[in-house]
């Protein structure tokens, strides 16, 4: 007998769509994303002039978008690139800080 899967709860759907987006957004930006097991939390790797993310494969969608964006300091995104919804996901998760504004976004293109 098969064993039913767990239904996702809404907060855990939100974080698929969150991580989806910000996944696109890495395509987009040459970044090929690599999953492992292990106990790590993940991070941005560059090697030979070409940038890796790795993710834990075993970690929540919450954790991976956080990895994701903590590590989207360090990486200038152009504009148009951002989505109102990246907007809004890179704004969300840097409230923390008190300076509210969109990580990694080159300034002269938000006039």
């Amino acid at each position: 007998m098969a064993v039913p899967k767990k239904q996702k709860n809404k907060g855990e759907q939100e974080d698929e769509k969150r991580l989806e987006a910000l996944l696109d957004l890495l395509e987009k930006l040459s970044i090929q994303v690599k999953y492992a097991r292990g106990y790590f939390r993940g991070g941005l790797v560059r090697y030979r002039d070409q940038l890796f993310l790795y993710l834990n494969r075993t970690a929540k969608a919450q954790n991976k978008v956080d990895v994701i964006v903590n590590e989207l300091q360090y990486i200038e995104i152009p504009p148009h690139l951002l989505t109102p919804e990246l907007r809004k996901i890179l704004t969300i998760e840097n409230s923390d800080s008190q300076n509210k504004k969109t990580v990694g976004v080159r300034k002269e293109g938000l006039k």
